[in-house]
């Protein structure tokens, strides 16, 4: 952990799992600053002023981000920051290595697909959505199978119990500081 900046994690994982509201849980249980990256009809990092900060992250210049976000954690008297992302987005190799060692921990909130299916179909119906099937697989498809791949293992936080049902966010954010720190 890079103890100069407050801690940052980065929350990725398919539609459904509950990475928004994973995010949720850390600012109003635990006083962290939640960044959602997954808004509809947004242009993502650029709803939080943070583009310039996450191009330059992109280019292997972490400073800005990590002092961008420090800056604000610390003005609004939280305890951390937390980005949750779009299910398409994944850090791998060399990206994910690098953000680990800046002292950024990454998770990645997983299920089956099954479960994150059926979480994913029931949120948007009680949106009221047309969102379904076609588009969970649109937009999950490649991805899921990505981040199921060995490689990714130890980062994996499987969010659901083996009836289907979601486990308490505090069960899983005890395992996701446990594993990433």
């Amino acid at each position: 952990m890079n103890s100069k900046y407050c801690s940052v994690i980065f929350i990725f994982g398919p539609s459904g799992v509950g990475k928004s509201s994973f995010g949720s849980y850390l600012s109003n249980h635990h006083n962290w600053l939640h960044l959602e990256i997954d808004i509809p009809k947004t242009n993502d990092v650029d709803i939080h002023e943070i583009k310039h900060h996450w191009d330059e992250y992109r280019k292997g210049n972490v400073t800005p981000l990590l002092t961008e976000l420090d800056t604000r954690v610390k003005s609004l008297g939280r305890t951390g920051c937390v980005i949750t992302f779009r299910s398409t987005d994944l850090l791998l190799n060399n990206e994910l290595e690098f953000t680990q060692k800046q002292g950024i921990n990454v998770a990645y909130l997983y299920g089956t697909a099954a479960d994150c299916l059926l979480s994913f179909l029931q949120r948007e119906e009680s949106l009221g959505s047309q969102l379904g099937l076609n588009h969970w697989l649109t937009h999950n498809q490649q991805s899921y199978l990505r981040m199921s791949l060995p490689d990714l293992s130890s980062y994996r936080i499987n969010v659901f119990k083996p009836d289907g049902t979601r486990r308490q966010w505090d069960e899983v954010s005890r395992e996701i500081f446990v594993v990433n720190n």
